[in-house]
Order: structure tokens, then sequence, then C-alpha cells
């Protein structure tokens, strides 16, 4: 538009076609009507658009600015539809229009839906001289997944850094090339539930019928008030560069907590369904993550590059807080026994691992003795018993790898870790 003001517009379309066809003959051990062909047939259409309006100058050679506003919009819409024939009289006739009829007491099946988004973006960088930067960003997001009073959401970042490694007292240095020292903090949000986990919506069902119309199903118990699940992170990091790249190495520390945590809440079964989605507490997430990434040989006279890389990731999952319902809901879990997948504690990991201590087998009686809670020893299971014994996420993980390159032939191998954590050993449950 002017200098160093430009005005650009993106627009994508995508459409996506799938089929399906599954035909089992007649003498299939799973099929009892002469055989059966399953047809399918679906799209997805999706449109993706932004523009953007952004600004870049530098001043008097060492003030770099840039300012950038941003409007967004995405939509998705896709259906399936699917209906099943059968009574094939030959295996070999293995298309749909051979079939004698539709399937007994089948009825076609399909589906269809629509989400919408939008996001405004304003961010603003200035760099001085290259060793003093800075970044803010402000965005507010909506989404057509939520109820009326939450669609949208604002979330924020900033960050600052340095690179001494162009301050004149490290400028030239032999072993030293980069030295960054940088921090954020700043917010981020996401959607993890189904739409109707928020909103009342209705399926129609043509086996349901009342006056000779066809009858509508609700999905969910909508949740109206269901809000961002959002997360709060502050991150201080380093970046070090020796020997013209032949060593690199960053470390980078972190504190998040997400709030609005998404789970599931029982309900009485004569509201027709047995839970529903809400915002029931707040977790922290805390740890480090460190690289490294080491050529030991870098000829390139001879054309051989020998690398090694290493990555240690530590992480501790704490529950902050939970709100009251998910409280009630697991004492009242606790005192009937009930057994579930999941218990929440605050203070504990949201990963946590709850389980009824065994004794073993007595080999006399082939009965497996249990610990209760209290301590004494039982032959009756029960799922009041249970007691923490441990976090089910690995303390730490990481990888190490290798890359072996001469002249066109390259060698790499990759290795994956982790240590700390415990399993549920469902495999001997369901043996016993």
């Amino acid at each position: 538009i002017v200098d160093g003001l430009r005005l650009k517009g993106r627009l994508g379309l995508g459409k996506k076609f799938n089929t399906s066809d599954k035909f089992i003959p007649a003498d299939h051990t799973t099929v009892t009507n002469g055989g059966e062909y399953t047809y399918g047939t679906g799209e997805t259409v999706s449109v993706d658009a932004n523009v953007t309006l952004s600004y870049a100058r530098t001043f008097h050679e060492k003030h770099q600015l840039y300012a950038g506003l941003d409007y967004s919009m995405k939509t998705d819409r896709n259906h399936l539809y699917r209906f099943v024939a059968e009574g094939f009289s030959n295996e070999n006739l293995d298309f749909i229009g051979a079939g004698a009829q539709y399937q007994t007491g089948g009825r076609p099946y399909g589906y269809e839906e629509n989400s919408r988004s939008i996001g405004f973006t304003g961010n603003v960088n200035y760099t001085f001289d290259n060793r003093y930067f800075a970044d803010l960003s402000f965005r507010m997001d909506g989404s057509s997944q939520f109820g009326g009073d939450n669609k949208f959401a604002p979330f924020w970042s900033a960050g600052i850094g340095w690179n001494l490694h162009h301050e004149h007292f490290l400028t030239g240095h032999d072993v030293l090339n980069v030295l960054r020292l940088k921090a954020s903090m700043g917010q981020t949000g996401s959607l993890q539930f189904s739409p109707y986990q928020a909103l009342s919506m209705y399926a129609y069902n043509s086996g349901l019928s009342y006056g000779g119309q066809t009858g509508a199903q609700l999905m969910g118990l909508g949740n109206e008030d269901l809000k961002w699940q959002v997360t709060d992170m502050v991150n201080a990091g380093i970046e070090v560069t020796l020997w013209e790249n032949r060593i690199t190495a960053e470390f980078d520390y972190y504190n998040k907590i997400t709030s609005n945590l998404l789970s599931s809440l029982d309900i009485p079964l004569a509201t027709g369904f047995p839970s529903y989605t809400a915002n029931v507490g707040k977790v922290r997430n805390r740890g480090y993550e460190a690289s490294l990434n080491i050529y030991p040989v870098r000829n390139s006279g001879r054309d051989i590059t020998v690398m090694l890389a290493g990555k240690l990731v530590y992480n501790k999952n704490k529950i902050v807080k939970l709100s009251d319902d998910i409280k009630r809901q697991t004492e009242e879990q606790m005192r009937q026994g009930t057994d579930v997948n999941k218990l929440y504690f605050e203070g504990r990991s949201q990963n946590a691992l709850y389980a009824v201590p065994s004794l073993g087998i007595d080999p006399s009686s082939g009965i497996e003795y249990f610990l209760t809670k209290e301590g004494q020893i039982t032959d009756t299971w029960s799922a009041k018993d249970k007691v923490y014994m441990g976090v089910a996420e690995p303390a730490y993980r990481g990888n190490v790898s290798t890359m072996f390159r001469w002249k066109d032939l390259t060698l790499n191998l990759s290795f994956a870790y982790h240590w700390g954590g415990k399993l549920y050993n469902q495999t001997l449950i369901d043996r016993v």
C-alpha cells in the first residue's frame, strides 16, 4: 500500500470425497441372510480464509518494528450416508445391484456436521540492534461449538529475549557463536468436546415415528455454560551454540496451569443420559526440556558428517482445584463402591492410578486375597478399597538419535526412552 505497509489475503477451499465398500459372501460365519454388502459415501467441504494487514520498518538501522492485524475464519461441513443390502446368491456376484433386498429390519444411516470458527489477532514485534527483542500478541477466538454466552474467548502472549552474542564483549568470540536468553508468558485455548455436549442438538431417527412423522432424539444433555479450556503458561530458557555450530544446546523451564478443565459428570439416568460434560477444575504441569546436538565429524573435503542428538523432558502433573460437583461425584462413587476408570483428587496427578492391592492367589485354595483400605485381608474385591498406587505418566522421557552422511548416502538411527511412572497390568487381570 505504502512503503512497509502490506495487505495480504488468502483463501483455501477443500473438498474430500470418501466411499467404502464391504462385501461378505453367503458362506461367511458372520452372516445368515445370503451375504451382505455395506456401501457408504460421504464428503467433507472446508473453507479457510484470512486477511492480514502488516507494517514492517527499520529505523536508523537499529530499530526494527513489525505490527500486524489478522482476521481469520474457517468453516467445515461434512456428511456420511450408509446402507446395507443382503441376499447374494453367489460369492462372485460382489456387486451391490445383485442383492435381493435391503437388510432385514435395517434402515439407512447418515449424519451431517457443521462447525464454524473465527479469530482476530494483533501482534507487535520490536528488535533493537539485533540484541534485544520483544513480542506482544492478542487474539480473540470464537467457535460455534459453544453456547451463546461463551462462544468467544480472549488470549494473549508476551515474550522478551536477549542476544548476548551480539554484545560488544562477546562479538567475534572464537568459541561462542550464539548465547540467547528468552522468557515468555501467555494463554492458549482448546476445544476438546463434541458440539452436542455444549448445545442441545437433536438427531432425526426414521426408526421412531409419531403421527406418521419422523421422530428426533436428543444427542446429549447440552451444557451451554461450557467454557474454553484455557492454559496459562510461563516459559524461560537459554540457547547456546559453540564452535561454529558444532555443539548446540537448549534448556527451557515451563509452568502451565490449565483452567476450566473438561471432564464428564455423572447424572441420574432418569435424565436419559448417564453423564454430561462440564468444566470441573484446574491442573498444573511443571517441568523442563533440554536438548543437545553435537557434530563430532563434519568434514566438507570428504563430504562426511556425523551427528549425535538427544532430548530430555521432565513433567510433573498436579490437580490444583476441583469443582464441588466433581468432589461430590467422587465421594459418592467411593461410598457406593462404583468401579470407574478415573478418580480425581486435589493434590494428586491427573494421571494417578487407583487400585485395590492384591496379595496374590492362595495356591491351596485358588482364592485371590486383597487388602482393604483399612489394612485388613479379604477375599472380596471392592472398589471402595482403591488406594493411590502412583502415576501412569513417566516422569522422564525423550529420544536419542544419530545421523551418518557420506556424499549421497544417509543413515539415521533414532531411539525413544522413558522412565518413571507405573502401568496397570490389565492383561494379568483379564487372565485371572
